[in-house]
């Protein structure tokens, strides 16, 4: 009678469920990366007008500070409700104005450099946030309608620097940089 060795399995080198779940994330955000850059810059001005509107809050419960209670509603309706409209409109401008003027920009002005064109590119996506933002909300004039621009402005400079940082392509040309290669690259 024969006796059948049975083998063991080869070992397999696995990894932590956690680790694998991380990189597949990072993954799916380096490949889709202008989904999720439109948040970031009305999220991080939601979080500032929550703690701004807390450090307000308790400086005028300890009587340190008062405030006007038009200017205190005014940071509280920006902080509660103020993000819903940045957000879509930081969408809307990004994949109407952003992306489609970039190249419209570099063919008609050739002799700027890089910097001046994604400047000139966030600037623009930044006065349309700031247009459409006026337009829906309607503030009326004033120091109102200033800071709303204003703060259209900066989610859009921000937002397009923040895309352009973390994009795999070059938004210029729509080609990854040679000079940068990718961790997936290099590991394949």
């Amino acid at each position: 009678m024969s006796t059948v060795r049975r083998r063991r399995p080869p070992k397999r080198n696995r990894e932590p469920l956690l680790t694998g779940m991380g990189q597949a994330l990072r993954r799916h955000f380096k490949q889709h990366v202008a989904w999720y850059v439109p948040v970031v810059a009305p999220f991080l001005v939601s979080v500032f007008a929550h703690l701004l509107a807390l450090a307000v809050f308790f400086l005028d419960k300890l009587n340190i500070v008062r405030v006007d209670l038009s200017v205190y509603k005014t940071m509280i309706t920006w902080a509660y409700y103020g993000f819903r409209p940045l957000l879509l409109c930081s969408y809307f401008c990004f994949f109407a104005l952003a992306r489609p003027s970039i190249t419209f920009l570099a063919k008609n002005m050739p002799q700027w450099t890089d910097t001046s064109l994604h400047l000139a590119n966030g600037a623009i996506y930044g006065a349309g946030i700031g247009l459409t933002l006026l337009l829906w909300l309607n503030p009326g004039v004033g120091p109102k309608a200033l800071l709303i621009f204003v703060i259209g402005l900066i989610v859009g400079l921000g937002n397009w620097f923040i895309y352009r940082f973390l994009s795999l392509e070059d938004p210029l040309t729509g080609r990854r940089p040679a000079s940068e290669p990718i961790q997936e690259d290099i590991e394949s």
